[in-house]
């Protein structure tokens, strides 16, 4: 939605995007196509920037286990 100098809400487009997406609790930095009311193209895009940690435990036993591959390649690169 947009507002205009009137304070009137105008409608710019719309998007999906599916909650799934967000499983891996990873941040997310996406661009989304807007379409109209009628599922056309639209005049614009939304950036999307988001996550949802709903498992710190997870979430952080993941991080550390990206970290844990990205150190031992930087290792055997070195040697």
């Amino acid at each position: 939605m947009d507002k205009d100098t009137f304070g009137k809400d105008d409608l710019e487009g719309l998007c999906d995007f599916s909650l799934v997406n967000l499983q891996d609790q990873m941040k997310h930095d996406i661009w989304l196509d807007l379409r109209d009311e009628n599922g056309r193209p639209s005049k614009g895009r939304i950036r999307l920037m988001l996550q949802w940690i709903y498992s710190k435990v997870q979430y952080f036993s993941e991080y550390l286990a990206r970290w844990d591959e990205t150190l031992s390649k930087d290792i055997e690169e070195k040697e």
